[in-house]
């Protein structure tokens, strides 16, 4: 970052090409990332929906399941961005690290940035997980 004094008293900083170019690319990857487990995932579930006695209805509720997500991250991303508008705090809802809600009672978890991450990673997954167990028992109950 370079250092621009625009004014006596004002402070502005402004990247290099260099690191929006890295920046960009990183948003382009993390993109196709996620794009290509949500399409290995929902091939998964088709596969496993055609081997059920009414594969319609299980992919119609794997939609129904797919599209209560988007919209439910969608709403979650409104509060989310509300909240940090509103606070003074650079990660108001962080649980752990330095800035954490737990970590003023538990001072240990100030050091536990990292594990939050991975935790939360393996969190999400695990939760995918059940999700498309119960989405193909629902679809199984419901076709016999």
């Amino acid at each position: 970052m370079k250092f621009l004094a625009a004014r006596p008293n004002t402070c502005v900083f402004r990247r290099s090409k260099s690191a929006d170019k890295f920046r960009d690319r990183l948003r382009a990857a993390e993109h196709a990332c996620v794009w290509s487990c949500g399409a290995v995932a929902g091939w998964f579930y088709d596969r496993r929906a055609d081997r059920t006695p009414k594969p319609g209805a299980a992919k119609q509720l794997g939609v129904f399941l797919a599209s209560g997500l988007i919209v439910g991250e969608g709403i979650i991303a409104v509060v989310i961005s509300l909240i940090r508008a509103v606070s003074e705090k650079p990660a108001p809802l962080a649980l752990v690290g330095p800035d954490g809600v737990l970590a003023k009672w538990i001072p240990i978890l100030a050091k536990f940035e990292t594990v939050g991450i991975v935790l939360g990673g393996i969190t999400f997954a695990a939760m995918a997980f059940i999700l498309y167990r119960w989405i193909l028992r629902m679809s199984q109950a419901r076709s016999t």
